[in-house]
């Protein structure tokens, strides 16, 4: 007979991981490169709560399954009381976080860091791993240390690669005839 294990709220929705969120800074025609207000002023923060829906009427939902249940007995709330269905949710009508021209990083081992991260994700202020920060609705981006960690030691830079490259062809002669420029950049690119 199987069976079967189930996951503690917290082993559900808290998780040894670091999330850092870092504003993006757009240059403004009436401030120069570098102005203290070119994302924020210092001293000041921006407020996020979790956004309507408005083609359901609704809030966003922020959770995966089992999640909302885990979070209400991490929070010592009521069951329901993160219900995203109740436009006049207690709960969800006050909750609200800040932002400084800093960012912040969130540590999702934590219950209100792990919440918040969530809401972030279905915010459409923030923009997530892979995605286009060019895109102008997007005012800070979410990053995965250990994304971004594994991602620049899998793929070093295009001035590293030249300058392995340079390396090789140095310590191994060869005559420019030999060299065929495709077959180097796609060595340098790839």
């Amino acid at each position: 007979m199987d069976t079967v294990v189930s996951k503690t709220p917290e082993q559900l929705v808290l998780e040894n991981r670091k999330i850092k969120v870092l504003p993006i800074v757009r240059g403004r025609a009436f401030f120069q490169k570098g102005h203290d207000g070119d994302f924020l002023f210092t001293g000041c923060w921006k407020y996020y709560g979790l956004p309507i829906n408005s083609a359901t009427r609704s809030y966003f939902n922020p959770f995966a399954p089992g999640e909302q249940e885990a979070f209400e007995t991490l929070l010592n709330l009521s069951k329901g009381s993160l219900s995203t269905n109740d436009r006049k949710s207690k709960f969800w009508g006050e909750y609200s976080f800040s932002l400084d021209k800093e960012g912040m990083e969130l540590d999702l081992s934590q219950t209100d860091h792990a919440l918040i991260f969530r809401v972030m994700k279905v915010n459409p202020k923030f923009a997530k791993q892979g995605d286009d920060i060019n895109r102008v609705e997007y005012q800070s981006q979410l990053v995965d240390e250990r994304y971004a960690d594994e991602h620049h030691s899998k793929h070093p830079t295009l001035s590293n690669q030249i300058s392995q490259n340079h390396n090789l062809l140095t310590s191994n002669p060869i005559a420019p005839s030999q060299i065929s420029l495709p077959n180097l950049l796609i060595k340098i690119v790839s």
